[in-house]
């Protein structure tokens, strides 16, 4: 039925338009899968945990906010 119905509107189109039109249904498909892929993909990742880092060491050198030898003559 919607095949039909289809055929009688692509009738009267341009072989450009029916290029067009088929390009489009490509991407409907497309869209379609990868939606489903991406979505079954996300309720398989693994959640991330707060505070997950907060045991590591984290340091800056004692000079970090000196500046540079090289952009002295700048500042």
């Amino acid at each position: 039925m919607a095949s039909d119905i289809l055929q009688k509107e692509v009738a009267g189109l341009s072989e450009a338009d029916i290029g067009l039109l088929i390009d489009f249904a490509r991407y409907l498909k497309y869209r379609m899968n990868n939606t489903a892929s991406k979505s079954r993909a996300e309720s398989e990742r693994k959640k991330r945990k707060i505070g997950f880092i907060s045991d590591a060491f984290v340091s800056i050198a004692s000079d970090f906010d000196d500046t540079p030898e090289c952009m002295r003559d700048y500042v």
